[in-house]
């Protein structure tokens, strides 16, 4: 369906829309930002400053604070469908039950994976993910477990003489 066109006739008798410059928009901007609503004497005075009406400078302060009013409505509706949106949630991994007195326990933290003691997850992260996390987590130590077992490995063959696996001595 094409869209069709309004008669002529109609737009003749209705002036054209003002679009406002960047310099005026600034100055409304800034005043905005001091008073959403000037008095008479305030919009008389800027009108003439910025070569507009009064009306002019009424009509674009109604405009942006319906604009303001909107979106903290949309902000309220948003924030009223998800409360925890804007929230994050403190995980901490060790508690203060989970980590123990004796050396052999602070030696493995040490040596444990590069993760953050505290992570910060938003509340649309799902179990699924937190799980993915916890198994890359867990592997990660689990090498790191291994390596260091292989270095220890390594180490105590330097330092004991060498043993011959063969009867023989001499091969």
């Amino acid at each position: 369906m094409k869209r069709q066109k309004k008669p002529i006739q109609e737009d003749v008798n209705k002036p054209k829309r003002k679009r406002i410059t960047p310099e005026q928009f600034c100055l409304l901007t800034e005043l905005f930002q001091e008073t959403d609503t000037p008095s008479h004497d305030i919009r008389e005075a800027l009108a003439k400053k910025l070569n507009m009406t009064n009306r002019e400078v009424q009509v674009w302060f109604q405009n942006r604070r319906a604009k303001m009013n909107r979106s903290r409505l949309q902000e309220r509706e948003e924030q009223s469908m998800n409360p925890n949106r804007n929230k994050k949630v403190k995980f901490n991994y060790w508690s203060s039950n989970a980590i123990s007195n004796n050396s052999s326990s602070s030696s493995s933290l040490a040596s444990s994976p590069s993760l953050p003691h505290e992570l910060t997850f938003h509340p649309d992260v799902t179990p699924i993910d937190i799980l993915a996390t916890a198994a890359a987590y867990v592997q990660k130590w689990d090498e790191n477990e291994l390596q260091r077992k292989r270095k220890q490995q390594q180490s105590d063959q330097e330092e004991q003489p060498k043993k011959h696996k063969s009867w023989r001595p001499w091969l």
